[in-house]
């Protein structure tokens, strides 16, 4: 299902496109068949994203999609520089499951990781309304702005 506020990658790349912002380095934190990643790599974009170790070949299929897979648990540092990453997205891997500090840590890491004037794209598809306001918000504006 489609929402309103569902940004497609076309929409993105008019977005960068509009700004004069180069996208050429994405960080994707997720889980699941990376077709958003994949469908950046189509635009030129290299797309790192994270990969679980669960015995399974998650890293092999990442590859597969011509993405650069990496075993990134949420509790690390992401491995790349301080401002270094054009846009950053989070999927499914962020989600309301997740501990209050390990979703702080991450959004503290995000800001590090992008370039000034980088893109953070939050898939909120996965979030009730209630949590994006409630518990989402504060911890992007704490973690971008007050960082």
């Amino acid at each position: 299902m489609k929402l309103e506020l569902d940004l497609t990658i076309a929409q993105l790349m008019n977005i960068a496109n509009t700004s004069t912002s180069v996208l050429s380095l994405a960080f994707d934190i997720q889980v699941g068949t990376r077709t958003s990643a994949a469908r950046m790599k189509l635009h030129n974009i290299t797309v790192l994203s994270t990969t679980m170790n669960l015995g399974a070949t998650d890293s092999k299929v990442t590859a597969l999609w011509g993405l650069v897979p990496l075993h990134v648990p949420l509790q690390q540092h992401l491995p790349v520089f301080d401002g270094f990453v054009d846009l950053v997205r989070c999927g499914h891997a962020v989600k309301r499951c997740i501990p209050i500090t390990t979703m702080e840590f991450l959004f503290y890491d995000v800001d590090r990781v992008l370039r000034p004037g980088g893109y953070f794209w939050l898939n909120h598809f996965f979030i009730k309304e209630v949590d994006l306001e409630r518990l989402y918000l504060p911890l992007i504006l704490k973690g971008f702005i007050c960082h």
